[in-house]
């Protein structure tokens, strides 16, 4: 549980023992994506910047899924090429897993799937789920060919552009402490396992 949830202070003083396990960062997201880029410090913005003109002078293109069932596929493409554990990780059951669960939150509205594409073929891909007024980045993958334009970072930060355009408040990357959510100015919020 996130130690700011309601639920957790309640739960600690019904007797629960909580034990910090991991940490979620996030971004407070502001109305402008203006005001998001002042909010980094001088080195990550000035990296923003620059890979965000390296994306364009390489007309790399922002698409979002209009066909989950097939797009699906090409997500875990990119998934398993990213990292052998992240290939590891997606057995025949996980995916029909997630085929499931894609389907289903993207027919409620509750799922974007957002590729990076460089002439018509995708190079990177994020999968966001959509809650109230946040924007959680489930998982993502990338061509390693392509690793000079910083894919997975740029399609972060364009995810993170989006949220603000439709004016969410939060984007939480949920666990792990990855360096990429810090260059794109996140900070931490504990999570914790509570026992009653």
């Amino acid at each position: 549980i996130r130690e700011d949830s309601p639920s957790f202070e309640i739960l600690k003083n019904l007797g629960g023992k909580a034990e910090e396990v991991d940490i979620a960062p996030y971004v407070d997201l502001p109305n402008t994506w203006e005001e998001y880029l002042s909010s980094l410090d001088r080195h990550d913005r000035h990296e923003m910047k620059r890979k965000t003109r390296k994306r364009e002078s390489e007309n790399v293109l922002t698409v979002y899924s209009e066909n989950i069932t097939s797009d699906t596929n090409e997500f875990f493409r990119l998934m398993a090429l990213s990292s052998f554990q992240k290939r590891n990780f997606l057995s025949k059951d996980m995916q029909s897993f997630f085929r499931a669960v894609f389907q289903s939150l993207h027919a409620l509205g509750k799922l974007e799937l957002c590729f990076l594409q460089k002439e018509w073929k995708n190079i990177a891909a994020v999968v966001l789920f959509v809650f109230k007024d946040e924007v959680l980045l489930y998982n993502s993958g990338f061509d390693p060919l392509f690793s000079p334009l910083s894919p997975g970072f740029v399609l972060a930060a364009l995810a993170i552009k989006n949220a603000i355009e439709k004016g969410r408040k939060r984007f939480d990357f949920l666990r792990g402490n990855e360096r990429y959510k810090y260059d794109l100015g996140a900070k931490d919020d504990n999570l914790y396992q509570l026992e009653l």
